[in-house]
């Protein structure tokens, strides 16, 4: 152990990520810091920044836009978000090739996790829903692990990230479905901190945790997509 890993190391991240990512980057850091501090929030973006604004976190994990118009915090961009349409792997509209709206509408939508303002008025656009958007949803929760668990019990269908369900795709527990038009969103996640703040020498082996997880992420999410494009052109 290096001097200075006794810690505290304070950190955040929203719960679609802290579903595959914060187990195993707490763990590794357990491992390699042992008298480390750890200290986990799993929060939207848009409090998270607060957060870290007030000196209460050393560095969040997501939707890098939240930080534009702060000059003291610095932003490393990681990953670019991709956007479907999920449900159960036995839903009615499963296997179904191009989606509308009016299909959609015959089932729940449930919604989690962020968006900022911009990001649900392109929503809105792509699917001609008056706003306020998140009036034509059901339920509305920030808590990834309840959301997966809805769509397995009922015919809800969930917009969001693949990196959201790509465990719960890989477990063969959820599907993606084929709407058009697609849900395409802008939205990258990285690594939020206060510009010039000195970090414990463990913030750098958490962030070699935070893209070494993306990477793999990207890898399988590329995969999955090309596998969900072959299954809808050949049937």
């Amino acid at each position: 152990m290096r001097a200075g890993e006794l810690g505290p190391l304070s950190f955040g991240m929203g719960s679609s990520l802290a579903a595959w990512l914060l187990g195993p980057m707490l763990l590794k850091l357990m491992h390699d810091a042992p008298k480390l501090k750890l200290r986990a929030l799993v929060r939207t973006s848009d409090l998270l920044i607060e957060e870290l604004v007030e000196e209460r976190l050393d560095f969040f994990v997501g939707d890098i836009r939240v930080a534009e118009q702060i000059p003291e915090i610095a932003v490393e961009p990681v990953y670019r978000c991709t956007f479907g349409w999920f449900a159960a792997r036995n839903h009615p509209l499963a296997g179904k090739r191009r989606i509308g709206t009016a299909d959609l509408k015959r089932f729940p939508l449930a919604a989690g996790g962020y968006l900022d303002e911009s990001l649900m008025r392109r929503f809105s656009q792509l699917y001609a829903l008056r706003m306020p958007m998140l009036d034509h949803f059901s339920v509305v929760t920030d808590d990834v692990m309840t959301l997966r668990k809805l769509i397995a019990s009922s015919d809800a269908v969930v917009p969001g990230t693949d990196l959201a369900v790509v465990d719960a795709m890989r477990a063969r527990e959820v599907t993606a479905l084929d709407v058009h038009p697609p849900l395409e969103l802008d939205m990258t996640l990285g690594i939020v901190r206060r510009r010039g703040r000195t970090l414990a020498p463990a913030a750098d082996r958490a962030f070699q945790i935070v893209r070494a997880h993306f990477a793999e992420a990207t890898k399988e999410i590329a995969f999955l997509r090309g596998y969900r494009k072959r299954r809808v052109q050949f049937g």
